[in-house]
């Protein structure tokens, strides 16, 4: 299940009053290979949402302080002057005509609770494979700028009849990739510019290594902006280095029959 989250990564925010519902809401999350961030009400919800980006927000609807719908209502509010995440409702109402009133709110979806892991799952199947489309049509890139045929051929070559070889590689990579822009991302939030050097510097020597030219130059931006201790170049990064690097692995799993 963890696989999931390297093909649909995400930043995922939840907004629970709850203490057990956030547990378990985490730790199902977590299944998936996903690090949430939790809040407990609309209104941090909404805070957060100014100064973050997010891919997918699980919102419950009763909650203190400023509930789900108010809270929905201020984010859909901002309109395209910020990044517009998928809006989910959580809800142990079930009551006839909920589901509607949460569409009519500005959400996207609906989830009764108990949420279980199969109904998160459909979630993130669903928007995931939108918001790819979505990120790659915004951001166009052609496979000459995404990857360097010359370190490519030269791996093939290195290869030679071994079939497995560049699959291993490439599986490999991504496993690394994921784990290291995971970490990337909870670390830009911070101030650890030396952690957020090397991160982005162990991804940037992978990448060179497998020729992705386009992901080695967004790292070479994160460690100069590292070394400056410049957060705003590091938080513009982090949000161009997503849709790049799921043209680069979509072009990489082609190369070696990955689904």
């Amino acid at each position: 299940d963890k696989d999931i989250a390297s093909f649909y990564p995400m930043r995922i925010l939840i907004a629970e009053d709850n203490e057990v519902n956030q547990i378990l809401a985490k730790k199902s999350f977590q299944k998936l290979g996903y690090a949430p961030e939790i809040v407990p009400n609309g209104k941090i919800a909404f805070e957060n949402f100014l100064k973050n980006e997010y891919d997918i927000i699980f919102m419950d609807v009763q909650m203190p302080v400023m509930n789900g719908f108010d809270s929905t209502a201020a984010i859909r509010k901002q309109g395209a002057d910020r990044k517009q995440p998928i809006i989910v409702a959580m809800t142990a109402l079930a009551l006839e005509g909920d589901r509607e009133s949460c569409l009519k709110a500005g959400m996207n979806d609906y989830l009764s609770k108990p949420v279980h892991i199969d109904s998160i799952k459909r979630i993130i199947f669903n928007y995931g494979k939108k918001l790819q489309q979505h990120e790659l049509k915004e951001k166009s890139y052609t496979n000459a700028d995404l990857v360097d045929n010359t370190v490519v051929n030269r791996l093939i070559d290195m290869a030679d009849d071994d079939t497995a070889f560049l699959k291993n590689l490439v599986e490999l990579f991504i496993k690394q990739a994921d784990e290291s822009i995971e970490e990337l991302r909870i670390l830009s939030d911070g101030n650890d510019y030396d952690a957020i050097f090397q991160a982005a510097h162990k991804l940037k020597g992978s990448s060179l290594n497998l020729g992705a030219k386009l992901l080695t130059e967004f790292c070479k931006k994160m460690e100069e902006a590292a070394r400056r201790k410049d957060k705003q170049s590091i938080e513009n990064s982090m949000s161009g280095i997503r849709p790049v690097y799921i043209a680069t692995i979509s072009i990489y799993k082609k190369l070696t029959g990955l689904t």
